[in-house]
């Protein structure tokens, strides 16, 4: 090996909480030292399901078993591009709520377990895990975050007790961050990390968000608390890798300036540091309409970066909550959300679409990323999935996956789960992370794990 990668390498442990900053620098020389790229995975969710045009869905969604042949029009054009990096699921159920039965219960999502299921709770059985925490526990052990939960327009006093609560971690319901800044603030400024299946956001961040003070006062950027780090980085790097620091830091802070702040049109121009709650500015605020897009891509951007610095291994994103009131301007639709899941029409069809287009930027996003002789998302699992079928029913389960996982997953089709439940999928989910389970949520519901291999 060249003495200079090992110094590299070196230098990696040496950083300790800066190290975020040179590994997308150094990825193949991480991979070389832990012997393979990091598998990762991600929860997308999108409310309200999709909706039926003459027996099959909007989305081509087909559930037909005679048919499986998917167009990728309507609803899953925007993925067209990205056809044989996803396999589709059909046929799989959320068998714990059948019927047109609790609609907006999210909790069963993620947990197949309804047994404490209830529109007017947020309770699981005690020590109950969601998929994603399960497999948090089994590859978040060596990154600053074990997991990370993200959420745009999931607060707010009926959303956060009944509606968005998917992420559940030994009985506990963890929360998504909905500030963009807050989130901004723990990755990259300082705080310490919060321990794992606990939300991002807390008094753990008070350090960071008082350093972020100071900087803004002097319309300084975050990335001035590594100027030390970053010059040492500056001096071992050959120049190619010069040029994929720059790229990186320059990545980093545009997404510093184009979070949303209050009173600030378009982010937070100027260069300075956006205001933190907890400090003498107030929590930002934007228009719950027409920021929609601007909350969406800097939540997903986030989501992005924190794996692509190997913060964290495995995040989850939340897009509004399952019977959300927002409307949708932007896309010249006016009526809410939670209205047109009770009454479906095209403009629901032209909302969930954008949806979909917002999976395949992130998707794109990853694929656009070398890594190895492949992309991140050839090492990583994206799991886009919504909590309804058509008028509240929860069966069949709307979904698909992105990416191979390191190989553990086959794309470019379908995954025929013939009338197999979703606590059957997640089986295989967590099989291809490594984690050998037999069962999972509610033992009855678990008939044949799916291999998606």
């Amino acid at each position: 090996m060249e003495k200079h990668a090992i110094r590299r390498r070196s230098l990696l442990t040496r950083l300790g909480a800066a190290a975020f900053l040179a590994a997308p620098v150094f990825r193949d020389v991480i991979a070389e030292a832990q012997s393979a790229f990091p598998k990762r995975l991600v929860i997308l969710h999108f409310p309200g399901g999709v909706r039926y045009v003459s027996g099959a869905y909007a989305g081509e969604f087909d559930l037909k078993p005679s048919d499986h042949n998917f167009n990728f029009n309507k609803v899953l054009s925007p993925l067209l591009s990205l056809r044989s990096d996803i396999v589709l699921l059909e046929q799989i159920g959320d068998v714990t709520r059948p019927g047109n039965t609790e609609g907006h219960t999210t909790s069963t999502l993620l947990t197949s377990d309804s047994r404490m299921a209830d529109e007017d709770t947020v309770a699981v059985p005690p020590g109950t895990n969601s998929i994603d925490q399960v497999i948090a526990n089994a590859i978040g052990q060596s990154t600053r975050f074990g997991s990370l939960q993200l959420g745009v327009h999931t607060a707010g006093e009926e959303a956060e007790l009944t509606h968005a609560r998917i992420v559940f971690a030994n009985g506990t319901r963890v929360a998504p961050v909905n500030d963009p800044q807050v989130v901004f603030t723990r990755l990259f400024g300082g705080a310490p990390p919060a321990p794992t299946g606990t939300s991002t956001v807390g008094p753990a961040a008070d350090q960071a968000a008082q350093a972020l003070a100071r900087l803004n006062a002097q319309k300084r950027s975050i990335l001035d608390l590594r100027t030390a780090e970053l010059q040492e980085i500056r001096a071992l790097v050959g120049t190619q890798e010069f040029g994929k620091l720059d790229e990186h830091l320059t990545a980093i802070r545009e997404l510093e300036n184009g979070i949303p702040i209050a009173g600030v049109p378009g982010g937070n121009t100027g260069g300075s540091v956006a205001p933190s709650p907890g400090t003498s500015c107030g929590a930002p605020t934007v228009d719950p309409n027409t920021d929609l897009p601007t909350q969406v891509a800097s939540m997903n951007e986030l989501a992005y970066q924190a794996l692509n610095c190997d913060l964290t291994r495995v995040v989850t994103v939340q897009w509004l909550s399952s019977g959300n009131d927002m409307t949708f301007p932007f896309l010249g639709v006016n009526r809410s959300h939670h209205g047109m899941q009770h009454d479906y029409g095209d403009d629901f069809d032209v909302v969930q679409t954008w949806f979909m287009s917002q999976a395949a930027a992130f998707i794109q996003r990853l694929k656009n990323t070398p890594e190895g002789s492949g992309s991140m998302l050839d090492n990583s699992a994206v799991f886009v999935v919504t909590e309804q079928s058509q008028s509240h029913t929860a069966t069949p389960t709307i979904g698909f996956v992105a990416g191979q996982a390191g190989g553990s997953i086959r794309t470019g089709g379908t995954l025929m789960g013939n009338q197999s439940s979703l606590a059957d999928f997640h089986i295989g989910l967590a099989r291809a992370f490594g984690v050998n389970l037999s069962t999972f949520g509610e033992p009855q519901w678990v008939n044949s794990p799916l291999s998606l291999g």
